[in-house]
């Protein structure tokens, strides 16, 4: 009896939340946001971008991010330029791979970096044309994702 009439009170004074929220932290960028507005979970997102002005390559992009909102890891790949764009607006280090796959299989990484917390960047990276190539991306303790394949 005494636990429901605690679990009754706890309900009356709204202290119980539905839901989870973020994995970070009460809030994922320690702003003081209502506990209601952090309610969501870590999503993929991706896209290609066949016809983005070069001829056979295949542009695209690829999303890690907080579906409550404002927190994400976002990595753009420009078949045009061999250009990858990325930003990292969450609270801990992202991780992003882009990587080659051959005709056999065979899978290398091709360039790799970790972006910071709040950093925003980019990297030319002159790949020769024709390669197929796709995006991984991870953020630290919040998961990964990974790109359609793409073509430089």
């Amino acid at each position: 009896m005494l636990k429901r009439v605690i679990f009754l009170a706890v309900l009356a004074t709204g202290m119980a939340l539905a839901g989870p929220i973020s994995p970070a932290s009460a809030t994922e960028n320690g702003d003081g946001h209502a506990l209601a507005e952090q309610r969501g979970s870590w999503k993929c997102s991706k896209e290609l971008q066949p016809e983005d002005g070069d001829p056979g390559g295949v542009s695209g992009r690829v999303h890690r991010y907080w579906s409550g909102g404002g927190a994400q890891l976002g990595v753009h790949f420009k078949a045009l330029d061999e250009i990858v764009d990325y930003t990292n607006t969450t609270s801990v280090n992202g991780y992003i791979k882009l990587i080659r796959r051959l005709s056999n299989g065979v899978e290398t990484v091709v360039w790799s970096t970790t972006a910071s917390p709040d950093e925003t960047s980019s990297k030319d990276l002159s790949l020769p044309e024709g390669q197929r190539v796709y995006l991984h991306v991870r953020v630290k303790d919040r998961g990964s994702c990974t790109s359609d394949m793409l073509t430089t």
